[in-house]
């Protein structure tokens, strides 16, 4: 598979048209509609997936390529109309409950480093998408600050997110909550769980830990189920799993080893094998090689950059570089790529 098709299946896996993303508003023109996204900007892609394939033997190259054509990204368009949808399966819930939209409490989960983080990317697109149905008191942004007499004035409470991998972080947040709701309210009757993608391992653990504390937290509506790896139709030509598996892994071990950390991530934290990032960031529970960085691996989808370029950084590489305004892997720019913030500073 050539890089060039790669990348047109992977655009058209996520019904991304390639036309009207620019790297960043430097190239923005109020004459025609653009949106920006750094990691998808056709030339930029093609130039960090030629850097990242380096990495690769060439004849192993191809399965690399084979699971970029089907690798789920999901832009800040299609995250806020598919957080848009959820919103409207979850006010169908609550009508069929006969309660109102007012007396829903949303509880994400708290910033685990007291940082920026996903969650704010969610309470800022929920708001967004619900416009005057919700007001900011019903959204609630850390279950170990929020004073919880407000909860005297919710009948329904939500646990949202926008991806749920392990459940690990949904259990934990339902039982902080229980901690200090408990002495207000009791145990609520009517408590959810929502997302936006979940996976099937992430169901059956809500599940076994429900039943295991005796608690009820119901699923909303119909979920997009997250298919792993091997179970997204991928192609692998003559290959069959087994020698594909090896070959992923190989490598999944050759880049966290490279840049070690107190979790393994090969394939994914607790092996979660999937291919998913959002527009603002990498979850940890995707193949390592698409996100972590090292000495070796220069990702397309990274989770963090160890050096991000400025504006004037970037112009002046524009001027220099003749052959390619983003070119990432020349000489001069080893051990750099594009990054979604550099055009931000």
């Amino acid at each position: 598979m050539k890089i060039e098709d790669a990348i047109d299946k992977f655009y058209t896996y996520n019904c991304i048209n390639k036309e009207i993303y620019i790297a960043g508003y430097h190239e923005y023109n109020m004459d025609e509609f653009k949106l920006v996204d750094a990691l998808i900007a056709e030339e930029i892609l093609t130039n960090n997936i030629k850097a990242w394939l380096k990495v690769f033997d060439e004849k192993d190259s191809e399965v690399f390529l084979k699971l970029l054509s089907k690798y789920t990204y999901y832009t800040r368009r299609n995250y806020e109309c598919l957080l848009s949808i959820l919103f409207t399966k979850i006010e169908q819930v609550i009508i069929s409950c006969e309660g109102r939209i007012g007396e829903v409490l949303f509880i994400t989960g708290d910033s685990k480093s007291g940082v920026a983080s996903g969650g704010d990317d969610l309470r800022t697109a929920l708001k967004k998408v619900t416009k005057t149905k919700v007001n900011k008191n019903q959204i609630i942004s850390s279950v170990s600050k929020f004073d919880i007499q407000i909860l005297k004035n919710y009948k329904y409470f939500i646990f949202i997110d926008d991806i749920i991998s392990t459940g690990f972080t949904l259990t934990s947040t339902v039982s902080k909550f229980l901690e200090r709701s408990t002495s207000i309210i009791g145990e609520p009757a009517n408590m959810f769980y929502a997302s936006i993608a979940i996976t099937t391992s992430a169901i059956k653990f809500i599940k076994r830990k429900n039943k295991k504390l005796n608690r009820r937290v119901e699923p909303i509506g119909t979920q997009n189920v997250l298919q792993s790896v091997f179970k997204r139709g991928i192609e692998f030509n003559q290959l069959s799993k087994k020698s594909t598996e090896e070959i992923i892994v190989k490598y999944e071990e050759k880049i966290d080893n490279s840049n070690k950390s107190k979790y393994s991530h090969v394939m994914g934290f607790e092996q979660s094998k999937q291919l998913i990032s959002f527009y603002y960031n990498t979850p940890n529970n995707t193949l390592c090689s698409f996100w972590k960085e090292s000495t070796i691996n220069k990702p397309p989808f990274p989770r963090d950059v160890d050096k991000r370029l400025t504006l004037n950084e970037i112009k002046k590489n524009k001027r220099r570089n003749t052959n390619n305004a983003y070119n990432m892997v020349g000489d001069e720019y080893e051990g750099e790529r594009t990054s979604d913030f550099d055009f931000y500073k």
